[in-house]
């Protein structure tokens, strides 16, 4: 995803704090579904909150980081996950065909103020082939990670970020009513899940 996109998010990011640089504290087992339709299961994965990407152990213990633009969804731990862009957002709630999403990330703006140093993280390319590269993780108990939760929706098929701005685009004139009583009460946020499924689910027609 574009750094300038990445950015324009995270001005209005929910903030806070995670204690691992992995989205789980441990690696479990994993489906992934391929964007050439097939599916693969590997036994130890996770979420890489440097960038949102998968993380997976081979058999000798290496960890991988996959190649994200193969990447359709992600299951772990009976989390679902969607690449939206270049990230892996996890589902959370689900509106008819509408869904509410979360994307998060390490802070690294943040990260570099406070914790500069305290963690190494490289990429090293392997060949072409393997479809992933090399990640070292080094643990560091006592780090309080700072990170970033970005939100997104998808509304008539449409993935946007969670924002009056985007929403207003894909709405129509008639649902414009519903989408203004909704969004200015007083408990709505746009950084909050249970909102934005309230918000979804005003916008959906009645059964």
């Amino acid at each position: 995803m574009a750094a300038a996109f990445l950015l324009l998010c995270s001005a209005t990011a929910q903030r806070g704090t995670h204690r691992r640089i992995t989205l789980f504290d441990k690696f479990q087992p994993a489906i992934i579904q391929m964007e050439r339709g097939n599916a693969v299961t590997v036994t130890q994965a996770n979420i890489f909150l440097k960038n949102s990407t998968l993380l997976y152990k081979e058999a000798q213990g290496h960890i991988l980081q996959a190649r994200r633009e193969r990447i359709k969804s992600v299951v772990i731990a009976g989390h679902y996950f969607e690449r939206i862009d270049t990230l892996l957002a996890e589902r959370l709630d689900t509106v008819g065909a509408n869904a509410v999403f979360r994307v998060m990330l390490i802070d690294q703006e943040a990260l570099d103020r406070f914790v500069e140093n305290n963690r190494v993280v490289t990429d090293m390319s392997l060949q072409d082939y393997t479809g992933a590269t090399t990640v070292e993780l080094f643990s560091e108990d006592e780090i309080e990670y700072p990170v970033i939760s970005l939100y997104f929706v998808r509304y008539n098929g449409k993935v946007v970020r969670a924002h009056e701005r985007e929403l207003k685009r894909l709405i129509t004139k008639d649902q414009r009513r519903a989408f203004t009583t909704v969004i200015q009460s007083d408990n709505f946020s746009w950084n909050n899940p249970e909102s934005l499924s309230r918000m979804l689910k005003a916008l959906s027609p009645t059964e």
